[in-house]
């Protein structure tokens, strides 16, 4: 995400521990990120950060009102396994 950008919206689901948020950039479009909850684990040594949303690679995803920008969310989160209803 590069330069400045302003949170309009987050999508949590009511499992999964996955998120959507929509911000909007500089050039005024909206720009949907997935996140998910939890901590780094590295096998035989354990948690070595506290749990934390962390931002999950998905393909560059830009739309230019809000209606768009949930539907791509909700999209998203449904294909990640995420609950949104």
């Amino acid at each position: 995400m590069g330069g400045s950008v302003h949170v309009v919206k987050e999508i949590v689901t009511k499992s999964a521990g996955l998120k959507a948020v929509i911000s909007r950039r500089e050039d005024g479009t909206l720009e949907v990120t997935l996140f998910s909850w939890g901590a780094e684990v590295v096998p035989g040594i354990g948690e070595i950060e506290p749990p934390a949303w962390r931002r999950e690679p998905t393909p560059f995803t830009l739309a230019g009102d809000i209606e768009a920008a949930e539907g791509i969310a909700r999209e998203i989160l449904r294909n990640a396994g995420g609950d949104t209803e």
